[in-house]
């Protein structure tokens, strides 16, 4: 049986790099929202380490319900396996992530946070951001940026302390990005909870990025799939025409072809961001503000006979994800431990 390759790891033992697996999970009738971060950390002398991140957002009581927890494994503690002949997983300790399933425990003194959730895997609907293939075989530019997994409707139960969530009507996605180091920022979302349709995702990224020493500010790349149809505005041309704003937690994506108008809006509340550091090879770290719970409205217009016409509006209240990044400067390392 052939597996999906967008999964698979990408980078070898002796190659300096990150390589980073993503689980987002959102409960669309009680606004909650659920990061699983699975990253593998190579250092220049041939070792690697591990860490995994557990991130909940509570819309409703953010200030007391909010957690973010991970742990940190050394390279005998954890194992990633993935061939085009076996499938892709992900092991650190008791902590699983496959293609198809995700179980962990992560423990703290003060409170202990299992999950098991499964999904259905399409091996078919894997997306790629960079608009061309060549961009994943060169070196440049440095982070590779995939979605394995853009629609999934996980199933199971995930217990926080005495808080025990049985999911039914769930959504989420698997995010795989690798590379030697992460764009310099970025701001980051993603939604598959439409209140409209079950059949529809949007990914979004604007990031600041280097070919070589060469700084590219400013690059937007955006995908709105709906009911199987996916309108691409990450082409050459998009990267740099794209407009992208963001100021006091609010974000806003204009995109255009010759067919097609896309505007996104999204909104987050400063009081459900968590924050969270995200190790890489180099001389610096990436800080991270995260929410689980944002909201977002996404307008798509259609060209017909020279004029603009509203084909689909689609809202998501308090179900996508978001995250903005920035460098921290390695003076930072030594605080955190």
């Amino acid at each position: 049986m052939d597996y999906p390759s967008d999964s698979l790891p990408r980078l070898s033992p002796g190659e300096p790099g990150f390589e980073t697996w993503q689980l987002q999970v959102n409960d669309e009738e009680r606004q909650f929202g659920w990061r699983i971060r699975f990253t593998r950390l190579y250092s220049g002398d041939g070792t690697s380490t591990a860490t995994v991140e557990f991130a909940y957002s509570n819309r409703y009581n953010p200030e007391k319900e909010n957690r973010l927890l991970s742990q940190n494994f050394g390279e005998e503690h954890f194992a990633v396996k993935g061939s085009a002949n076996e499938p892709f997983g992900f092991r650190a300790g008791d902590i699983v992530l496959t293609e198809e399933f995700s179980q962990g425990i992560l423990s703290t003194f003060e409170e202990t946070i299992r999950w098991k959730l499964e999904w259905f895997n399409d091996p078919d609907t894997g997306r790629a951001l960079w608009p061309m293939n060549a961009l994943y075989r060169w070196k440049n530019p440095a982070t590779k940026l995939l979605t394995p997994q853009p629609r999934i409707r996980p199933k199971g139960k995930i217990s926080i302390g005495a808080l025990d969530v049985e999911l039914e009507e769930a959504f989420g996605h698997v995010s795989h990005w690798w590379g030697t180091r992460l764009p310099e920022s970025w701001h980051r979302t993603y939604c598959s909870g439409f209140q409209e349709t079950d059949f529809a995702s949007l990914e979004a990224i604007t990031l600041k990025t280097k070919f070589g020493i060469m700084p590219v500010p400013g690059v937007t790349l955006v995908q709105l799939e709906l009911y199987g149809e996916l309108f691409e505005f990450t082409g050459i041309s998009h990267m740099l025409s794209t407009a992208s704003d963001y100021s006091e937690n609010r974000w806003l994506i204009a995109a255009e072809n010759d067919s097609h108008r896309l505007q996104v809006e999204l909104q987050t509340s400063e009081d459900t961001l968590m924050e969270s550091v995200y190790p890489v090879p180099g001389d610096s770290d990436r800080h991270v503000r995260y929410s689980g719970v944002a909201s977002m409205q996404v307008t798509l217009s259609e060209r017909l006979d020279g004029e603009w016409h509203q084909k689909q509006k689609l809202t998501c209240p308090d179900a996508a994800a978001f995250e903005v990044g920035r460098v921290t400067p390695v003076a930072d390392r030594s605080r955190r431990r």
